[in-house]
């Protein structure tokens, strides 16, 4: 009779927590599968917010390398325009300072940065990238390696 009493008493616990086991000693083997979950659950939650927080990194990337295409169509036309044999000294250097203003816009698209980080520094994100040397040539002081993030046990992408 006490053994039943404590089965009951065990079903009515069960019942008002919505657990199936309320003490590790109910169930050892799914006590452990619990925590192992639990630990996965919270190891899922840390890549959902590194992909959450990327996104807005990737966003802004993609607009700024937008930006730089429309500026690049923009300077591939006024040098085919410049190939007319029409254009007299003037126009040639009305058409040469505006490419001039062109560089520097897609200069300001290669310093592009997101909070205090540049975006297209590689992994050295601390320094403008890109500068103009003394004779007006771009310069990249960045590097090569691609930045990532966890997106998953064993699971990388690059940002």
């Amino acid at each position: 009779m006490q053994s039943n009493l404590s089965k009951l008493i065990q079903a009515q616990e069960q019942v008002a927590s919505g657990k199936r086991i309320l003490r590790p000693s109910d169930d050892a083997v799914g006590t452990s599968l619990s925590l192992a979950l639990r630990r996965q659950l919270g190891s899922i939650s840390s890549y959902v917010g590194a992909i959450s927080s990327s996104r807005p990194i990737l966003d802004t990337a993609t607009a700024q390398l937008q930006s730089g295409l429309g500026i690049l169509t923009e300077a591939r036309g006024l040098a085919l325009n410049s190939l007319s044999g029409s254009l007299n000294d003037s126009d040639r250097e009305a058409i040469a300072m505006q490419l001039e203003s062109l560089r520097d816009s897609l200069l300001d698209v290669a310093n592009a940065s997101w909070g205090d980080r540049f975006l297209f520094a590689g992994t050295a994100t601390e320094g403008r990238p890109w500068d103009l040397n003394s004779s007006g040539e771009a310069q990249y002081s960045g590097n090569d390696d691609v930045q990532y993030i966890t997106i998953g046990r064993d699971e990388q992408v690059g940002v």
